[in-house]
């Protein structure tokens, strides 16, 4: 029998808290806009899981893994497949139980992007070490990556439709369920439409040479500093040609380097971001010349053609 009080004192502890911090500061290095999200299982939720399925959950079979549950929110759609390689680069995932749904092309349906992922012993250890000894529990975290606009949807169809879904499968409510899908299907719009409003206004940006606007459109970075440098503004303004060069760049392209390793010192100004580029796509002499020295020094002791 699962003890209720006993893990109430195995599961306190702030874990959860530490692995949020972490995941905030790996999505702010790549200069994702999201929100981040953690919880550790309440003890009366942990056991009535136990209790219901104690013949599925064994200490010498298999265990629980979502003890420590993490979200990532993230404004941007097109961000998803980039947050996943993040993941992917920092914690060791279990594929075997990670589930990412293709999205298909007859029907609309909720989309799971849930990695399973083993926790680092700096937070496997703030717990007592009673509760994997004695607990079927797996020390790993359950990561979900969502939308702004589909967290909602799956709030609701977690507690109203998957805590029921022995009533939601039966024939009375597959209307219903029909219908609750489609309203996924218009937030599936919304994530959509959101990115070629940007997409629209980094053009109109770039025609009308607002060059701060077309570069927060363009990329859509958590810029540390989302101003330009005047001088460096102004020299955009009057050259069209080279102006045109950044507007080219694939955003991509642009959040994966930030993404990387070994440029995540370099602080994500607007100003750095626009000397990055240059030094790789552009190449711009006159941008090149107003390079920081020590921003130069940096850039030119990595191998920039592996980074991209």
């Amino acid at each position: 029998m699962t003890n209720k009080k006993e893990l109430d004192v195995l599961l306190d502890g702030n874990a959860d808290g530490e692995l949020q911090r972490d995941i905030e500061n790996l999505m702010q290095t790549a200069g994702i806009y999201c929100r981040v999200f953690s919880r550790i299982k309440k003890a009366d939720s942990l056991q009535q899981k136990l209790e219901k399925k104690k013949e599925q959950y064994t200490t010498g079979g298999k265990k629980v893994q979502d003890i420590v549950g993490v979200r990532i929110v993230l404004y941007f759609n097109d961000d998803c497949d980039l947050c996943r390689h993040l993941i992917e680069g920092k914690y060791q995932v279990d594929w075997e139980n990670s589930v990412i749904d293709d999205a298909g092309t007859s029907e609309f349906g909720p989309v799971r992007f849930n990695l399973v992922c083993r926790m680092p012993e700096k937070i496997s250890s703030k717990f007592d070490a009673d509760l994997w000894r004695q607990y079927p529990l797996d020390q790993t975290f359950e990561l979900q990556i969502r939308t702004i606009f589909s967290e909602g949807w799956h709030e609701i169809n977690h507690d109203i439709r998957y805590k029921h879904s022995e009533i939601w499968n039966t024939n009375e409510y597959k209307e219903f369920g029909r219908c609750l899908n489609s309203i996924f299907a218009t937030l599936e719009l919304c994530d959509n439409s959101i990115i070629d409003l940007m997409d629209k206004m980094s053009y109109d940006a770039y025609k009308k040479c607002r060059v701060e606007e077309m570069f927060r459109f363009k990329f859509r970075i958590h810029f540390a500093n989302d101003s330009m440098n005047p001088e460096l503004l102004n020299y955009l303004k009057a050259n069209k040609r080279v102006l045109k060069e950044f507007y080219k760049i694939e955003r991509k392209d642009v959040l994966g380097l930030m993404a990387n390793s070994e440029l995540e010192v370099i602080p994500k100004s607007m100003d750095n971001i626009l000397f990055i580029c240059n030094k790789i796509w552009v190449k711009d002499e006159v941008i090149q010349s107003r390079i920081p020295v020590i921003l130069n020094r940096k850039l030119d002791g990595l191998d920039l053609a592996n980074i991209v």
